[in-house]
């Protein structure tokens, strides 16, 4: 073993990236700031099935399939309704939605049309500002709208062009895997097993884990150390004579998002839809910006209970900082019967929030990203501040990144 590394973070960039060191043959410690790290939490429902505190799956690709075989976490195969996805139109409508403006972005236009030179986002853009000048303002509202506010919770007309495009518009740096009929893979237990697996397993290992510890500033950041806490504890957490200091500051002026998710389990509704969810444009008049269903991805054994999970963003109407819980709850009960009828009957709820889940991609973090400091050998940071989101995408920048120290 090399000399040890220290991670600042036990939820799942720090797992994964302690994983990562570990199969470069480093040495790894880590530090988890509360008694068990991140937001990543599964919770057993009375009715066959059981709920996600925030990501349901992670892409997959070689890195995550090598993650849940290093974990021994099996995936589930979640039913081949997973495929069929809908957006609402007065009610919901299969994409792609016929031979329409907004069957265009969803057949790939976007694409092909924003990679020539004349139509790249352009520094400062918004997303409704560059898809209303690429797309036309019918493609824009009716899918690149409500697909890009439900990945990164905000409002189009705030929301980086730049930023939420980049994927898109330059590829990742990895190839998913399709298996299953999809490219998201699903633990067996949810998102929580695949947590505590990846734990026990590191333990096993010889990575020792330090709970309750807190990062004081400078002189405990020397050495080779990973941080892989969240927005809020980084923000707290004193850069102060690093290489991160102007990064930091920076940041602090930026937004931070609050997300929420609200469950609602139901007996099964009669409908013309069952898939994996349906997005909600601005002008459909949900709170939501978008719900998923439930072809297999809860887990349910019960044939007469289906799961609706409405996910929750930059919020139409209501704050999420005053009695959050309540006015979610709430307001997925509204947006429960206006898409199936106020004849449909809710039998059991519940409701995660997310605090500063992460900062809003807007104009404002896109100024912010530019201080960021170039890779180095030293103190790194990973997370959904550092301009990428999404379990994959950080698995893959950790495991780059270790393998370039290792």
């Amino acid at each position: 073993m090399k000399p040890k590394f220290r991670v600042y973070g036990g939820g799942f960039t720090g797992l994964a990236t302690a994983a990562c060191l570990h199969w470069h043959g480093v040495d790894v410690e880590l530090f988890e700031p509360a008694s068990t790290g991140g937001i990543l939490q599964t919770t057993t429902s009375d009715f066959g099935g059981f709920y996600e505190s925030a990501a349901m799956g992670v892409v997959r690709t070689k890195l995550t399939q090598r993650l849940f075989e290093f974990a021994e976490v099996n995936e589930v195969k979640p039913s081949s309704l997973v495929s069929k996805k809908f957006i609402f139109n007065s009610k919901p409508k299969r994409l792609p939605v016929g031979l329409s403006d907004a069957t265009l972005a969803v057949v790939g236009a976007i694409g092909l049309m924003a990679k020539t030179s004349g139509s790249k986002p352009k520094p400062g853009e918004t997303l409704r500002d560059w898809g209303g000048r690429v797309l036309g303002q019918g493609a824009c509202q009716k899918v690149l709208e409500p697909g890009f506010q439900g990945v990164y919770g905000g409002n189009s007309k705030e929301l980086s062009a730049k930023l939420v495009t980049r994927k898109l518009l330059q590829g990742r740096d990895f190839k998913p895997l399709k298996q299953f009929g999809t490219i998201t893979a699903y633990p067996e237990g949810g998102m929580g097993q695949l947590m505590s697996a990846l734990r026990q397993k590191l333990q096993s290992k010889g990575v020792m884990f330090h709970e309750s510890t807190d990062l004081e500033g400078p002189d405990s950041l020397k050495g080779q150390v990973a941080i892989c806490v969240g927005l809020k504890a980084f923000l707290n957490l004193s850069m102060s004579g690093t290489r991160f200091e102007e990064f930091s500051e920076k940041l602090a002026s930026v937004p931070a998002l609050d997300l929420a998710s609200a469950y609602i389990v139901a007996k099964r509704p009669t409908s013309e839809f069952e898939g994996y969810g349906c997005l909600f444009p601005e002008e459909a008049g949900f709170s939501a910006l978008g719900v998923q269903f439930d072809p297999g991805l809860f887990r349910t054994s019960k044939d007469n209970v289906h799961f609706h999970r409405f996910i929750y963003g930059w919020q139409k109407g209501f704050d999420l900082r005053d009695k959050a819980a309540d006015k979610v709850k709430e307001a997925s009960v509204r947006d429960f019967h206006k898409l199936y009828g106020e004849a449909a009957e809710q039998i059991d709820g519940h409701v995660s929030v997310w605090r500063s889940a992460l900062p809003f991609y807007g104009l404002k973090f896109e100024k912010c990203l530019e201080s960021y400091p170039k890779p180095g050998t030293g103190l790194n940071v990973f997370g959904n501040f550092t301009g990428t989101v999404g379990l994959s995408d950080i698995l893959e920048r950790s495991y780059n990144w270790a393998k370039q120290v290792a």
